[in-house]
């Protein structure tokens, strides 16, 4: 049995997962196993237009936020630490010899990533930048010369047609292409400006902050849209896009990197998560893992629950 005393008081709504209160006084905490409650899904509601909407909820309320932590630290522990030189989609650039991108890179690789694999998103850019030899050229090329360059990534035809319409903008705007000087703007200003393209999305713009501008970002394809609904973190119809705000809402900034690259790796690989058949066995899957523990009660470990204690007190005597 672990006994630890807590001498930082902080509020009920940052409890481990809502299941122990903390009162405003010194308290002595004795755990064995956390019992948690039947599993309740997040509530969502029409939007009106066929969509779920998710209730907001706070990131001090969000009853997940130690079992996010857990479960970043288990996806680490089987796939790896992610490098942060370079993003998932960077290959191209490692073979030339440069590990970091530039914005306007990693915004068109995003785009080329758009419903296709990043094996053939990647032979797309590489066969752009072959083809081109700086991004201007790709501006005033005919649009069909673009097309057939990225031909084997797919959407050809749209994506060149996306693709110039910004090169065009931003030449207008600024006399050159580029995006270098997004990385002097605020978050919400990059969202603002790359979100009015046609053909820039949530999950393109969410890419982009997070692996070209080193933003604390959750980007929500859909091997994460999968996962997250299945441990209930997000309603079970719940679109890709509400995902996206919701959790980017209430998971913490720390883990948002990390926890994003393991879990899609983990959605590809994994035999319980994915798909199909892969190379993880169903027997060493985390996520399955968890959800057995909560239809058990048993919750997390006792030295998890010890881990995840100092954790919070330790933040709250920085803060203080």
């Amino acid at each position: 049995i672990l006994s630890k005393s807590v001498s930082k008081n902080r509020p009920e709504s940052d409890s481990f997962d809502g299941q122990r209160p903390m009162t405003r006084s010194l308290v002595k905490v004795t755990v064995k196993t956390v019992k948690m409650p039947p599993r309740k899904r997040v509530k969502a509601e029409d939007d009106g237009r066929g969509k779920a909407k998710l209730h907001r909820e706070s990131p001090s309320s969000w009853k997940y936020r130690g079992e996010s932590k857990l479960l970043t630290r288990q996806l680490i522990e089987l796939h790896g630490k992610p490098e942060r030189t370079s993003d998932p989609l960077n290959e191209y650039n490692i073979t030339q010899g440069h590990h970091q991108s530039s914005v306007l890179d990693s915004l068109v690789r995003t785009i080329l990533s758009q419903n296709t694999t990043d094996k053939t998103s990647i032979r797309a850019f590489a066969s752009l930048k072959e083809t081109f030899p700086d991004w201007d050229a790709v501006r005033t090329a005919d649009v069909e010369d673009v097309a057939e360059s990225i031909r084997v990534g797919g959407l050809a035809d749209s994506k060149a047609a996306w693709i110039q319409t910004i090169l065009d903008t931003l030449h207008a705007e600024h006399g050159a292409c580029t995006l270098e000087w997004l990385r002097t703007k605020s978050t919400d200003e990059i969202k603002r400006y790359l979100l009015a393209f046609k053909g820039v999305g949530p999950k393109t713009v969410s890419c982009t902050l997070l692996f070209a501008l080193d933003r604390a970002d959750f980007p929500v394809d859909t091997h994460v849209n999968r996962i997250t609904a299945d441990l209930g973190w997000v309603a079970k119809n719940s679109s890709r896009e509400a995902t996206y705000e919701h959790l980017n809402e209430v998971l913490d900034d720390d883990i948002k990197y990390d926890l994003h690259i393991t879990l899609v790796e983990h959605g590809k690989t994994c035999s319980y998560c994915s798909t199909r058949s892969g190379s993880i066995a169903v027997e060493s899957c985390p996520v399955r893992a968890l959800k057995a523990a909560r239809r058990k009660g048993d919750g997390v470990t006792k030295v998890e629950v010890k881990s995840e204690e100092e954790a919070w007190v330790k933040e709250e005597e920085e803060e203080a």
